[in-house]
């Protein structure tokens, strides 16, 4: 479906110019950043509708070489239309044909003009008002896009998955520039007989072909993006469900896996079809395609891509027995379901509005985590997408609608996951569970299989609530960065009030220097609690409530509906009465926090001991044993400390077992790590205890660093601890050396060939050159996780990258996925 693309850009230009003018005036410049650095992206003019794609596909597992005939039907909305123009890269193209539906097909002259446009003449198909449609025939080795990765050894399995990264797709299928332009499609991929394939919609024939090969052939019928079009081609084992949802309605889902490990499918997607009623009930629709399949590859380059119809996951999503010890599938696959209505029936119109798909799927996924695991689960997840943005936000600041980048992949950052999921927080706040289900099943019913962008939210959110929005939107949206609150109050037990001081002094480049704030305050005192309200409007103020006696602790913004920071000046005391009594787990976490600053506080150790005893709530009592390990040894902190690793969870137990190995205990630890490694369950305990072991110099911890480097785990922590050890435990430098090249090899998972680099990488910086070598053998790798990492550590080694970059920020996993999708 075609959109005009000058109408859009002239609001986006508008609601930019809005924000603007709520910007206080600063000299903060933007920091570095590519999404400071690239230049100002338009909506792409497209004076063409392509309204289907037909494309037949043939893949070359050898040569890892595809061949395809992508066909397109194209309406003009001009006029005239003297060319169509297509964005290709590195594509070898055949023959481009074009003519009427029904009527023959001539040869088409083409051009290539700079790297990825493909320009097809129409000629004198330029008047022809009725669709034509333009057959192109190609070939492409495909560098980025869709990955072919051919077998390491005999056990290992051929598989062929595509990206959803924006605008990848074009170094393996010509599309049109704009995102928005909606199409149906039909996709035939013709694969070697022991092998299956998986594409958008739903599978219609299968069939073979002369060349000894098999066809399958899926039709989706339904408007998508251009860039949801994707396959995955391998061996897999299927496992076939259904769901009766809450109308009676049926949906099938499935999951394909590279090998038969049913405890393991069981264990990991076992909420799925609990997900998919949760979300047809909330939307007030049942699931929008014709059926869902989760499938599982290795060596993605995130851990899971969203296409309609499917989820691709990497492989290492699958948990066995021990790995379902410290982590749960539940959010992740919340996630990936709410896309399929959010982000696949309600696609971005363009990159700028990439928050609305992430922010929103990621929301919601975390109501459906609050709906089965409760109050808890849900707003620790929200303090974990909290973290994530302010750790971001301490490097840049950016609009959620933004249209500076270098790669839109860019904008895929955590202010469109964390801070928009933080968002749509704030609006489920304002208006109730209700209302708030109610706008987004107005909002799917007004725009589904349409592009949509956050001005048409903004217009659906003001007319459901009968309240402007425009505001919110300003601040929020158009500006960049969050409030930063400063509290502080004084009780006055004569005239029974109490006093606050708030002050707003968030600032940097287009951030507002006033946030409008509907701030509740909830004063804690002996025995009861008070709520009061204050709309604060300006940068600074003060309130005066009433209350005959003097508070415990207040609470600013008790139900969270706001992202800041907000630093109360309250005293010690106050912050444990808070730790122990605030409703709310996001409360009690701040009050950890601020607490931290008393760490040299004998009364902080008795406070803590307070609080232990209350049993709080696991989030709670995590965060209380990890601020206890950063206390000054004391008999009584040492003895809350063990309390806490005899009957605390795994992750209570690497926090001691840590927190312990920094403190002069050396025997005891060595003994507690000894039976850890020896008994845990959870492998990231086992891989704690490992490590720790290697850092007290324990006489057994080369023993136990061979041992760890010969155990599998989930995602090769506990060999991962073992090739991290190496060094510290009195291997050999040529051993070392020796071991680390031995697991880049190609076979082993892509999670333990980057550790093994990172060991060659600490080797080679210390001047030994096999490992160096060893480094650039690695930089052809089939890999482009490990290919992009041998390159950044070459150069490292070497000083040829940026010096400003850390050798551990290149070489780490998020770094890594973020850089390779980056293509030129």
């Amino acid at each position: 479906m075609h959109r005009n693309g000058a109408l859009r850009r002239l609001i986006l230009a508008l609601l930019l110019t809005s924000a603007l003018q709520i910007v206080r005036a600063q000299d903060a410049q933007p920091l570095s950043s590519p999404l400071f650095t690239g230049a100002p992206h338009d909506i792409p003019y497209q004076d063409y509708d392509l309204e289907h794609l037909r494309l037949a596909l043939r893949v070359e597992l050898d040569a890892g070489r595809i061949y395809g005939v992508a066909t397109y039907r194209i309406r003009h909305v001009e006029d005239s239309l003297p060319a169509i123009v297509l964005r290709a890269r590195d594509i070898e193209v055949f023959s481009v044909r074009a003519g009427t539906l029904d009527g023959e097909k001539f040869a088409s002259t083409y051009t290539f003009e700079g790297a990825d446009s493909l320009v097809v003449s129409l000629d004198s198909l330029s008047a022809v008002r009725e669709p034509i449609e333009v057959q192109v025939t190609y070939a492409a080795t495909p560098a980025s896009g869709m990955y072919i990765h051919r077998p390491a050894t005999s056990r290992d399995a051929a598989l062929v998955w595509t990206d959803a990264a924006p605008e990848s797709q074009q170094f393996w299928l010509p599309l049109p520039f704009s995102p928005s332009d909606l199409l149906t499609s039909e996709v035939l991929i013709s694969v070697p007989p022991d092998m299956e394939a998986l594409s958008n919609g739903q599978l219609t024939e299968t069939m073979p072909t002369e060349d000894g090969l098999v066809l399958f052939h899926y039709v989706q019928d339904q408007q998508h993006a251009p860039y949801a079009i994707g396959l995955v081609v391998g061996r897999f084992f299927k496992y076939e469900q259904s769901v009766r949802l809450y109308n009676g309605f049926t949906v099938p889902f499935a999951q394909w896996v590279p090998e038969e490990r049913t405890d393991e499918v069981a264990r990991t997607f076992q909420e799925t079809g609990s997900i998919l009623n949760f979300l047809s009930a909330r939307f007030g629709t049942v699931y929008p395609w014709p059926r869902y399949t989760q499938v599982l590859a290795n060596d993605l380059l995130i851990d899971q891509f969203d296409f309609t119809g499917f989820t691709l996951f990497n492989d290492r999503f699958l948990l066995d027995e021990r790995a379902a010890l410290d982590e749960s599938p539940v959010l992740a696959l919340a996630t990936a379901l709410a896309h399929q209505w959010v982000g696949a029936m309600l696609p971005p119109d363009f990159w700028s509005e990439s928050w609305m798909a992430s922010g929103l799927s990621t929301y919601i996924g975390l109501l459906y985590v609050r709906e089965r695991e409760g109050d808890e689960a849900f707003y620790a997840g929200l303090s974990r997408l909290a973290d994530a943005y302010f750790a971001e936000a301490a490097q840049y600041r950016r609009p959620l609608v933004w249209n500076e980048w270098r790669h839109p992949v860019d904008m895929l950052d955590a202010h469109s996951r964390a801070k928009a999921a933080w968002i749509f927080h704030a609006i489920h706040q304002q208006l109730g569970d209700d209302a708030f289900w109610g706008l987004l099943e107005a909002f799917r019913r007004a725009r589904a299989f349409t592009p949509v962008n956050s001005d048409q939210l903004k217009q659906s959110l003001s007319t459901w609530s009968k309240t402007s929005y425009d505001r919110f939107f300003d601040q929020w949206v158009y500006s960049a960065g969050h409030p930063e609150l400063n509290v502080s109050y004084r009780y006055d037990a004569v005239a029974e009030s109490l006093y606050v001081d708030l002050r707003q002094v968030q600032e940097g480049y287009l951030v507002p220097g006033v946030f409008d704030l509907n701030l509740d305050f909830e004063i804690h005192s002996l025995g009861s609690s008070q709520r009061f309200s204050y709309a604060l409007r300006k940068n600074a103020a003060r309130v005066a409530f009433p209350l005959s006696l003097a508070p415990r602790f207040v609470l600013v913004d008790p139900d969270h509906r706001y992202l800041m920071k907000t630093r109360v000046d309250q005293n010690l005391t106050a912050w444990v009465a808070q730790l122990r009594y605030a409703p709310n787990v996001l409360d009690r976490l701040a009050a950890v926090e601020a607490l931290g600053a008393w760490k040299n506080d004998p009364a902080l150790g008795i406070g803590l001991q307070s609080v232990v005893q209350t049993q709080p709530p696991e989030t709670v009592y995590t965060a209380v044993v990890s601020l206890l390990t950063t206390l000054p040894p004391s008999e009584s902190t040492d003895r809350l400390l063990l309390n806490a690793f005899e009957g605390g969870s795994p992750r209570i137990q690497r926090i001691v077992l840590e927190g312990l190995s920094g403190r002069d205990q050396t025997a005891d630890v060595t003994i507690m790590a000894l039976e850890t490694a020896e008994t845990a369950m959870s492998y990231v305990l086992q891989a704690s205890a490992v490590s720790v072991l290697a850092r007290v110099k324990a006489p057994s911890a080369e023993g136990i660093v061979r041992s760890a480097l010969i155990t599998p785990s989930h995602r090769e922590r506990v060999r991962l601890a073992g090739l991290g050890a190496i060094p510290i435990v009195g291997i050999s430098t040529r051993e070392g050396v020796q071991l680390a090249t031995s697991y880049t090899a190609a076979h082993h998972p892509t999670e333990l060939r980057l550790g093994a680099l990172r060991l060659l990488t600490y080797y080679a910086g210390m001047g030994n050159k096999s490992a160096l070598s060893a480094l650039d053998g690695l930089t052809e790798d089939t890999s482009p996780l490990v290919r992009r990492a041998a390159i950044l550590a070459s150069g490292a080694v070497r000083q040829d990258t940026d010096p400003d970059v850390p050798i551990e920020t290149l070489l780490s996993l998020p770094y890594l996925r973020q850089t390779v999708r980056q293509f030129d």
